[in-house]
């Protein structure tokens, strides 16, 4: 799914343009031995050809190196979509990969609904959840949660009411650790939670990775919103051009005067409607 441009190494271009140089010298020195008796003009002329052949093949390999050196900082980009044979698996399992890979810091974005539980994908998602909670043992967990319920008074449902099952269960986990990490004075994990602003849900790692999932809308009624992922773009950006942006997007979300997420939010009063 992924296509990169393959530019050989500089090794490589290294090995052929001295093979090349090589034996053109030889050539050269061979035929200016036989011409010798013509005189120092022709000499001339056949050091002026090898010089000129020497500075040919250095911008060569050097366009060859900069060229490589570019394809080391380009972004590259994946596109998943759920219609495939694997369906959303496949997404969850490059997300797993992502995740595993992850040394510093993973920051997360959830819009103010997720898709809603099917079974098929639930071993997939409950994989990559599992990992995520091992991973916050090691590196910065930052996740935060969009929902109407932010604001007090019990006319949004909860997160508890909205959230998949499978989610719901992650954030009491992370809440379980970050409790246990403040117990040992370690301060890693966050859960947090404020106002819908951004329709988008996202995961960044260490600046490097984002995986950026793509909603829909399925069977669409009037006054009730099913979500679902139709896909999503995992991009590789080494040099941080588009991710920086992403980043701060997340920072602007953050800091639409966020608060904790308690077990009081991962209530559930009333059933969640897990019919699509």
């Amino acid at each position: 799914m992924q296509k990169a441009i393959i530019v050989p190494g500089r090794g490589v271009f290294y090995t052929i343009t001295s093979t090349i140089i090589f034996g053109v010298v030889a050539a050269l020195w061979h035929l200016g031995l036989e011409k010798t008796a013509t005189g120092w003009p022709y000499i001339t002329l056949i050091a002026a050809g090898f010089v000129l052949l020497i500075v040919v093949a250095i911008a060569a390999f050097n366009s060859a190196s900069a060229i490589h050196d570019l394809q080391a900082i380009a972004p590259r980009f994946s596109y998943y979509s759920v219609h495939g044979k694997l369906g959303r698996a496949v997404l969850y399992e490059e997300a797993q990969k992502i995740v595993k890979a992850a040394e510093r810091e993973i920051l997360l974005l959830n819009w103010s609904a997720e898709e809603t539980s099917e079974k098929h994908v639930k071993e997939s998602r409950d994989k990559y959840f599992s990992l995520l909670e091992d991973k916050s043992e090691r590196l910065i967990y930052s996740r935060v949660i969009q929902s109407r319920s932010y604001w007090s008074g019990g006319e949004s449902k909860s997160i508890g009411e909205s959230y998949e099952e499978s989610y719901v269960a992650h954030f009491r986990a992370m809440l379980d650790r970050q409790k246990a990490q403040r117990g040992r004075d370690r301060h890693k994990t966050e859960l947090l939670v404020v106002p819908p602003t951004i329709p988008s849900t996202f995961l960044i790692a260490d600046d490097n990775y984002l995986v950026w999932q793509l909603n829909e809308v399925r069977n669409p009624q009037p006054g009730v919103t099913h979500w679902q992922i139709r896909g999503a773009i995992v991009i590789y950006d080494p040099g941080g051009e588009i991710i920086r942006e992403f980043r701060a997007t997340f920072e602007r979300a953050k800091g639409e005067k966020p608060r904790p997420l308690t077990l009081d939010d991962l209530s559930r009063q009333s059933p969640v409607n897990d019919e699509v």
